[in-house]
Order: structure tokens, then C-alpha cells, then sequence
């Protein structure tokens, strides 16, 4: 199933989330279909919203473990409020991490194959009506792999925001040092849908 971004009216969109979790089959067009959908809406995401993400006893504000995992096996979504003026609205699943820097060469070897599968699907899922970019230098990480996805009509928000957020992305890093907040050393691979929205 091929299909655009679609801006969709504004009576269209709800500002809660679904009562139940969406119903998705991993890793299809169909999971792929549902994630852009639900980030359409006004409140991008919230129906993917499950537990509140911990960090010890305290909450961490506006992140959640999702409630359905589209791809991977850990899924979270997030707001990070007041970037550039907007709201930024996060939906993103782990596609493969391992700590430290043992075994390299086979770990590298998973680590493609994970985004691999997952840049496939999405480019023959989106079709045509989007473009994909790509790029393996960054100046943080020994090895670094991103695909980009956007319109061919244009980023969403070009219009309207003084920023605009990659629309969908995949990324893979390798780094023998501790990434703080962000993970341990060693490899670390996702995939990131990303909706902006004006400051609530």
C-alpha cells in the first residue's frame, strides 16, 4: 500500500488519544500507514501513549512508553515543548542496540541489516510522493548511518515555522563512549517520525 502525506482538515483531528491502543501489524505498510495517521492528528501520537517513561521514582515529563510497537521492540513517544517556538511531537522505536565496542565487525553487520529492513519498507511503502536522503558522517560517532524521509511537496511546516524537524528518519551510531542521557557506549539504531505543532 503506497500512500502521500496527507494534510487533513482541521475538524478531522482529535486532540485525545485513542481509548485503546491502535491495532497495527509490525513492521507492514500498514504499521507504517498508522504511525503517519496518528501523527496527523492534533495531539500527534497520543494514542500511542502507554506508561510514563521513569527515571527512578520521578516521571519524566511528556514521555511515554508506547502502548504498540510499529517496528522494533521498545517504542516511546515524547513532546519536547518551546523548540524554535513549536511543540515537537516524537514517535520513535529502537531497531537494534549493544553495548561496548567487542565484536565490531558482526555487530556493525546486525546493525545495517536492522536499518536496511526497515529504510526498504519504508521506501516502498511511501512510494513515489516521497524522497529518501542519505548520509553517514557525524561528527559524534565513529560510525554513523541516517536515511531521511520527507515530501517531494515539501517539508511539513515550511510555511509556517522558522524550523522544521526531519518528517521521518532512521539512524544508526556506533561510539565507544558513554552517550549520557542519550545510552551507553556502543551501537544504537532507530527509526523516528516527527510532527510539529504550535506552541499549546
Amino acid at each position: 500500500m503506497k500512500f502521500a502525506y496527507l494534510a487533513l482538515p482541521a475538524f478531522l483531528l482529535t486532540a485525545c488519544g485513542n481509548s485503546t491502543p491502535p491495532q497495527i501489524t509490525q513492521n507492514t505498510c500498514e504499521a507504517v500507514e498508522v504511525v503517519i495517521t496518528e501523527g496527523s492528528k492534533k495531539n500527534a501520537f497520543s494514542a500511542f501513549r502507554g506508561e510514563p517513561v521513569m527515571l527512578g521514582d520521578r516521571e519524566l515529563n511528556h514521555r511515554w512508553h508506547a502502548n504498540t510497537n510499529a517496528f522494533g521492540d521498545d517504542c516511546r513517544t515524547s513532546i519536547i515543548r518551546d523548540m524554535f517556538g513549536t511543540d515537537l511531537y516524537t514517535y520513535h522505536c529502537e531497531l537494534y542496540a549493544r553495548t561496548g565496542s567487542l565484536e565490531a565487525e558482526a555487530r556493525e553487520a546486525e546493525a545495517r541489516a536492522a536499518i536496511g529492513e526497515v529504510r526498504d519498507l519504508l521506501s516502498s511503502c511511501l512510494g513515489q510522493d516521497w524522497v529518501m536522503k542519505e548520509t553517514s558522517e557525524h561528527t559524534d560517532f565513529e560510525i554513523y548511518q541516517k536515511y531521511l524521509f520527507e515530501p517531494k511537496s515539501g517539508r511539513p511546516g515550511a510555511d509556517e515555522f522558522e524550523f522544521t524537524a526531519d518528517p521521518i528518519y532512521i539512524e544508526m551510531s556506533y561510539t565507544p563512549f558513554s552517550r549520557g542521557r542519550s545510552g551507553p557506549s556502543g551501537w544504537l539504531a532507530k527509526v523516528q517520525f516527527q510532527e510539529m505543532r504550535k506552541m499549546n
